[in-house]
């Protein structure tokens, strides 16, 4: 009896084996996985995501504990816009390997890239707890704290990556961006840094260009601007950023190029507009400001520009700087009256704003009203007690 039940036992056993196995063995099962997964591997690195999802999907409800396995469907999900299946992938392979710092930072990016970014930034501190050493995890940790305004940490982070790696560009570049509005001179040898191990291109550039512009190196400023449309033409805040500082160092004809570029490749916005005003005003070009400025002041008013979607792109400038720039033109057409009533408008419109006060002042007096030009220019120095333009005006006026 006993060897019958011992028999029938071992048919059980083996039939179980069976119905696991499909009748493969052990060693050819692996051999099968493992192949799977090298030929998922290639596709991956190939960006061959729709073949990779195919192969994947079936080798993870079989390898069920490879989280390998799940962060490369992950990454084949987000690739083909799948943001759902991805993330969940990534959290399979995170409940797998909870310690595995580089399935938290698939999933991070991922989620930062999706505007999540308060849950980023959670995965963000644990692949960067995990993944201590490893300096993209760093980098990106930082970017991420940059992006939701904590600069300090964020500078913290590049640092860290920079240590790791110092011989990569990118995070001493990333190390010039946190010290550009901290220590803009600092920033600017790290840039340097950045250049001789090889950072380029118009973003590079750019950053490096800003840099510059608060440490008050107007003409290097604009140079780095300039590269940086050179080797990016059609893009906007890199040109943006070449017109403004050609009008910071009064190279204003030049501003006129880059302005009028502006407006051929992105239309007529309002600061290109009045920026462009501005800078016929300067050269005494002052029918053209007019024509300029004037026009586009009238659809700013009646609500036109609003309604255009975005032509009317930022502020500054505001409208007081738009009436500005007419009532400096039309006082250098010799229209003394109709420009006395548009810098009183601007002056309304910005009350604090000593650049209107002080041209307030210059028109009152021109207009023969010396008190009441002098209690502007007063102002003026009760808000800036060192603006040298009202001191001079009214040194000139006394007897």
């Amino acid at each position: 009896m006993s060897r019958i039940i011992l028999l029938i036992a071992g048919i059980a056993v083996l039939a179980a084996c069976a119905r696991y196995s499909g009748g493969e063995s052990a060693g050819k099962r692996a051999d099968r996985l493992n192949a799977s997964k090298a030929e998922a591997r290639s596709l991956v690195d190939a960006g061959q995501w729709e073949k990779a999802v195919a192969v994947l999907e079936p080798l993870c409800k079989e390898a069920t504990g490879d989280e390998q396995l799940f962060v490369m469907l992950g990454e084949s999900y987000n690739a083909v816009g799948r943001t759902a299946d991805a993330v969940a992938a990534f959290e399979s392979a995170i409940r797998l390997a909870y310690r595995d710092y580089y399935a938290h930072l698939k999933l991070a990016n991922l989620l930062m890239e999706t505007g999540r970014t308060g849950r980023a930034l959670t995965e963000y501190e644990l692949a960067a707890q995990f993944g201590e050493m490893d300096p993209v995890t760093r980098h990106n940790y930082g970017l991420a704290l940059h992006e939701m305004g904590r600069p300090d940490r964020a500078l913290e982070e590049w640092k860290a990556a920079y240590r790791i790696e110092s011989d990569n560009p990118r995070y001493a570049e990333a190390v010039g961006i946190g010290l550009t509005r901290k220590n803009p001179a600092e920033a600017v040898t790290w840039f340097e840094k950045a250049g001789e191990l090889g950072a380029g291109g118009a973003s590079y550039h750019n950053n490096v260009g800003l840099a510059l512009h608060r440490s008050g190196d107007r003409r290097r400023t604009a140079s780095e601007f300039a590269e940086a449309v050179r080797v990016a033409p059609g893009d906007e805040e890199y040109r943006f950023n070449l017109a403004a500082a050609y009008m910071n160092m009064g190279a204003f004809r030049e501003a006129i190029t880059e302005w009028d570029t502006l407006i051929v490749q992105f239309g007529e916005r309002w600061s290109y507009t009045v920026y462009r005003g501005r800078a016929l005003l300067e050269l005494g070009r002052y029918a053209e400001a007019i024509a300029a400025a004037e026009p586009i002041l009238a659809e700013y008013d009646s609500g036109d520009l609003a309604a255009a979607g975005n032509r009317l792109d930022r502020t500054p400038p505001d409208r007081g700087e738009a009436l500005e720039v007419l009532a400096m033109s039309y006082r250098g057409q010799g229209d003394l009256q109709r420009a006395l009533g548009l810098i009183r408008d601007a002056v309304e419109a910005g009350p604090s704003n000593v650049s209107f006060l002080n041209n307030y002042g210059v028109i009152l007096a021109e207009s023969g009203s010396i008190d009441l030009a002098k209690s502007q220019w007063k102002k003026v120095l009760e808000i800036d007690a060192d603006n040298a333009a009202a001191r001079k005006n009214l040194s000139a006026m006394e007897p």
